[in-house]
């Protein structure tokens, strides 16, 4: 029996497999990167750090180049602490960069079918759900944004240890849980991660048989293992929330944004209903125009779509199936949550506690696309079980397919028509557009479900005795296949790692280069290339955010999750294009100027400032303006709150004052001291700075006052203050001194602690289950002759 099971999940891996690299083949065989969106725009850079960083062995905590810093592990987002880090290890950085993307689809597959294995569906049924999961719209189009990707690879086999451990037992299967636990946060999505955990233990709930009681402590284990292995990633992140925007209150546009749409739900059965009409284009008209609002321009994912087939499927399943009666039911309750305000979950959502935190619920689709799949493993075991029930399945399927028959029909032979009745205002090409994504859509759709109908016809007639199951899943994976295949977008790797005459010509300079971006990206200055590519070169050229970080150049400009709150706070009261002003305070003193330097003036840069002409191929100059230093011995001080640090970095000729507010009390007699700060020691997560001073002075440090940075004066604790709202302040003595600044993540060391005490724990009880049950089944030793 057990042999038999192995050679099935042996044949649904090598199907799965077989799938997916006809599918990536492009990606696979040639040297396209996976660079659409944030992949290109926020991972390629970051994790390029990140790799050179790890390859000399040390992991970075503490990212010195966004901002004024921010943390790494706490922010969850760069996804330090995966294992799929291991690849930069051992392989050029473009190839380990591709197959991070390719593994965690080809991963989110294996997982959708295992957890499809544990529901009880045969090999067929599983390798129909790890299909149905692995090439959908949400999957593949997240390979834009490795988090959520990364992510969504391991959220199945979450519930698929967790599925065992609620039905067998064992701490084998809740250790099981304590790794995929881990995987799944450390992927970069807390959301995500909470959302399965929650999943898991509805499951344990709703669908596991056996008592009441039993199945409550089980799921209640469940959980417990499932926090404690997430530990390392999930403390430090709460740790850090009150100290980043996430504990500001969203703004109107935060709560509108990235909502499920009503009309986008059909694009779960209908593909590419609101599609751009020019591939690789950021900005979707036709989806802002009939699906948008306005903060909602462009689509969360390419695609959402889920597969008419495998909705089918799912549908039949559900008929008779109760566990896959209630992943549908499931899926419906998700759906709902996934419209956000659209639908009035996310007002209700507003007044709860930690859903009130969330936001982003078009995300939610993934779940909307994993529960049906393994309703669709359900399907196909009970059409393959019970092959006369085909006849009514092909029938459903005939009917609802001739109903996108007449919507192609209608779209193909009076499309001006059909364009007049769906229009809005004035927009008629947006309307031939729409159209168009009509005809083509329920066009492919129509076919997919043809084929299913004429497969379980087939089926139902004894036509397909052994077949059957190669069919159903061949239809599936022609169906998303050909829909979703347009739902990953290659580039050249070279749009993002060209040089840099800007970043050679700052990091010849000593110290940290620091810049200001305040001009808006100009893909227009490559009009051969798609827009996110010439969007991307344009950023890799200026030492734009975020590839500034891959530079190893500062950029007050930010793109990254989960920023510090006073950084988003300042950034909300100030122009984007006037930030280089107030910028000078904090060690800024380079602005990178496209076009004419004479624009400088409109960054709020005094006319005069130098400019050098230092890429002449955009152009584009580099313009100084007087700035702090980085390090710096404090000269006047004054004392103000939170709000009046704020105010007086806001004041027009703040930097150029020469003074400074710190944020506690300014010691009776303080006089601005005569001495020198000098930085001896920079290595991301520590500083070590010499100061020399004949008064107490205070120690200006110009990066982010954030939780986990601690300091010492010659070896003795010393405590940290808020300087000019952003900036590090440490007082020091008269005298010749040396000061060290540490950071270690809050929280990281003891989440690692509570893993692994619950690792070992798990472990020796599992070996001790082990070694009980062979000690029994071996039997008593029998007596000597």
């Amino acid at each position: 029996m057990a042999s038999e099971a192995r050679r099935g999940g042996v044949a649904v891996a090598a199907a799965l497999a077989a799938a997916w690299a006809i599918f990536f083949a492009p990606a696979l065989l040639g040297d396209g990167q996976f660079l659409y969106r944030d992949a290109g725009r926020m991972h390629h850079p970051v994790k390029r750090w990140i790799a050179e960083e790890l390859r000399r062995g040390h992991l970075p905590e503490w990212n010195p180049y966004a901002g004024m810093g921010v943390p790494v592990v706490a922010g969850g987002v760069d996804a330090p602490l995966h294992p799929l880090n291991a690849l930069f290890l051992v392989a050029p950085f473009e190839a380990a960069f591709k197959a991070w993307v390719l593994l965690s689809v080809l991963g989110a597959g294996l997982g959708a079918a295992a957890w499809a294995r544990q529901l009880g569906r045969t090999p067929a049924g599983a390798a129909a759900a790890g299909l149905a999961f692995m090439l959908s719209g949400f999957v593949v189009s997240s390979t834009d944004n490795l988090t959520y990707l990364t992510t969504l690879a391991a959220a199945p086999w979450l519930l698929a240890a967790a599925h065992a451990a609620a039905s067998a037992g064992g701490p084998g299967w809740l250790l099981a849980v304590t790794g995929a636990s881990f995987l799944t946060a450390a992927g970069g999505d807390p959301m995500g991660w909470a959302l399965a955990v929650a999943l898991a233990s509805a499951q344990a709930l709703l669908i596991v048989e056996g008592p009441p009681a039993r199945r409550g402590v089980r799921a209640a284990l469940v959980v417990l293992v499932a926090v404690l292995g997430a530990a390392p990633v999930v403390l430090p992140i709460l740790a850090w929330i009150p100290h980043s925007s996430r504990a500001a209150a969203f703004a109107a546009g935060e709560y509108a944004r990235w909502n499920l749409h009503p009309l986008r739900l059909l694009e779960l059965v209908v593909p590419d209903l609101f599609r751009s009409s020019t591939p690789g284009n950021l900005y979707a008209g036709v989806f802002h125009a009939y699906a948008g609002n306005a903060y909602t321009t462009i689509p969360w994912v390419v695609s959402i779509y889920a597969g008419a087939a495998a909705v089918s499927l799912a549908a039949f399943g559900a008929l008779r199936d109760r566990g896959a009666r209630r992943l549908a039911l499931l899926a419906l309750v998700i759906a709902w949550m996934a419209l956000g305000p659209n639908a009035g979950f996310g007002q209700l959502a507003r007044s709860l506690p930690i859903l009130s935190s969330f936001r982003f619920w078009e995300k939610l689709v993934a779940w909307v696309t994993l529960l049906p799949a393994a309703a669709a493993g359900a399907g196909v075991d009970r059409l393959l079980a019970n092959p006369r029930e085909g006849r009514r399945l092909a029938i459903a399927v005939g009917a609802s397919g001739a109903l996108l028959g007449g919507a192609w029909a209608a779209a193909a032979l009076a499309p001006g028509a059909l364009a007049r009745w769906v229009q809005l205002g004035d927009r008629t090409r947006l309307a031939e557009a729409l159209v168009a994504n009509v005809r083509e859509g329920a066009g492919a759709a129509a076919i997919s479900l043809g084929l299913l109908a004429a497969v379980a016809l087939l089926i139902a007639r004894g036509r397909l005795a052994r077949l059957g199951a190669a069919a159903l899943v061949a239809v599936l994976a022609l169906d998303l296949g050909a829909a979703n295949v347009r739902a990953y977008v290659l580039a050249p790797p070279g749009i993002v790692s060209e040089p840099s005459p800007i970043a050679e010509r700052l990091r010849a300079e000593p110290g940290l280069p620091r810049v200001v971006t305040p001009f808006r990206i100009a893909p227009e200055r490559w009009p051969e290339l798609r827009q996110f590519e010439a969007g991307w070169r344009w950023l890799a050229r200026t030492a734009g955010a975020a590839s500034n970080v891959a530079l190893r150049i500062g950029n007050l400009d930010a793109y990254t999750g989960m920023l510090p709150a006073r950084l988003i706070r300042f950034r909300s009261r100030t122009d984007p294009t006037t930030v280089a002003a107030p910028a000078a305070l904090w060690g800024f003193g380079a602005v990178v100027v496209p076009g004419s330097a004479a624009l400088a003036t409109q960054a709020g840069i005094p006319a005069g400032g130098e400019a050098t002409l230092a890429d002449p191929a955009l152009p584009a100059y580099v313009v100084r303006q007087p700035a702090r230093p980085r390090i710096a011995l404090a000269g006047p001080l004054d004392g103000a709150d939170e709000a009046g640090a704020l105010e007086f970095v806001l004041a027009p000729g703040a930097s150029a004052s020469g003074r400074s507010v710190v944020e506690g009390p300014v010691p009776a007699g303080y006089r601005p001291p005569v001495g020198e700060a000098r930085l001896v020691a920079d290595e991301g997560e520590r500083l070590v700075v010499t100061a020399r001073a004949d008064a107490p002075a205070l120690l200006v440090v110009n990066d982010a006052n954030t939780d986990g940075w601690s300091a010492t004066v010659d070896g003795l604790s010393s405590g940290i203050v808020a300087v000019n709202y952003l900036a590090r302040g440490i007082w020091v003595p008269a005298g010749d001194h040396t000061v060290e600044l540490r950071y270690r993540t809050p929280w990281l060391r003891a989440g690692a602690a509570l893993a692994a005490a619950a690792t070992l724990v798990l472990s020796a009880l599992a070996l001790r289950r082990g070694w009980r049950r062979r000690a029994s089944s071996a039997g008593p030793e029998a007596p000597a002759p």
